[in-house]
């Protein structure tokens, strides 16, 4: 029988919600980037209702200028990459480095879709 538990932490189980949001490593990047007054109802929920509830914001993130389902999603590529990086290389990013990379990545997404936005604008 296959181990479940989480490799990094030992957590009984390694579910794609103790990686993503649970774990201490993840909760690190998301105290980072939650707003206080958003952060008890940010960790509640199962997976499919906060991939939903987050991915069905329409509004922008102020820490990033970016909308913040994108912002959220290039949160949710970096835990997961900074996940395999350590299993599979031994390598990780900490926290304060992946806040780095992440803003860098957003404000880079948000320049490169703003101007396409305005090329397509121009078009019509």
């Amino acid at each position: 029988m296959q181990d479940e538990s989480c490799y990094l932490c030992g957590h009984i189980t390694e579910d794609i919600l103790h990686v993503l949001r649970n774990r201490s490593y993840a909760k690190e990047i998301w105290h980072q980037v939650i707003p206080p007054n958003h952060i008890r109802r940010f960790f509640a929920g199962n997976i499919s209702n906060w991939l939903i509830s987050n991915l069905q914001v329409n509004k922008a993130n102020n820490l990033s200028d970016s909308d913040w389902t994108c912002f959220f999603g290039i949160i949710l590529w970096h835990i997961w990459k900074n996940r395999n990086l350590y299993i599979f290389q031994g390598k990780a990013m900490n926290s304060k480095e992946v806040i780095r990379v992440l803003y860098c990545w957003a404000k880079h997404f948000t320049s490169i879709h703003n101007k396409a936005l305005k090329i397509n604008t121009w078009l019509i």
